[in-house]
């Protein structure tokens, strides 16, 4: 188990064992505290290790900057991405809602094909709404995390393949 180190002790670990030169500590200590050691570090090390395979890691050497540089890139490219899949996850609940809601609730299914996918929205357990029984469909859909909902997509791939391509292709990001 590693220790509690005082800004200090990390600046000086950071430069002794990874190599990372400071042109001013306590700009680094306001980092540090700001971004956290451990985040900046393990963000970093893909660029500044020479090799991250070993569990022993060296570094090139480098200014502590560059390695907060990379680190503010990591997270914008983190909230870039975060942000369209949200919007994606969205959309692609709002649709699917719509379409699976359709299919159940004006009795295009077969009886199996009813029953695999009230199983599959059932199973989900969606937190503050009732077990779900077959009404209501898009309530239950458009509440689910991606995770769930990649079971029904999944279904709809195999089982109903029309109302997959009008969920997945009517999102015009992917069809474009």
């Amino acid at each position: 188990m590693k220790q509690f180190k005082s800004l200090d002790e990390q600046i000086d670990y950071l430069h002794d064992n990874k190599n990372i030169e400071f042109q001013d500590r306590d700009t680094a200590k306001n980092i540090l505290l700001d971004y956290n050691y451990y985040n900046l570090i393990s963000c970093g090390k893909v660029k500044f290790a020479l090799d991250i395979n070993k569990k022993s890691h060296v570094y090139e050497k480098h200014d502590f900057i560059e390695w907060c540089d990379y680190f503010d890139t990591d997270c914008q490219v983190s909230e870039y991405l975060m942000s369209n899949l949200i919007e994606f996850e969205r959309i692609i609940n709002s649709r699917t809602a719509f379409y699976v809601g359709e299919l159940i609730e004006k009795d295009v299914l077969t009886t199996r094909q009813y029953n695999e996918i009230v199983e599959i929205i059932a199973n989900a357990k969606i937190e503050n709404l009732d077990d779900y029984i077959g009404q209501e469909t898009w309530r239950y859909i458009s509440k689910m995390t991606f995770g769930k909902m990649k079971n029904i997509l999944f279904w709809l791939l195999d089982n109903h393949n029309e109302t997959y391509k009008k969920v997945v292709l009517g999102y015009t990001r992917i069809a474009s």
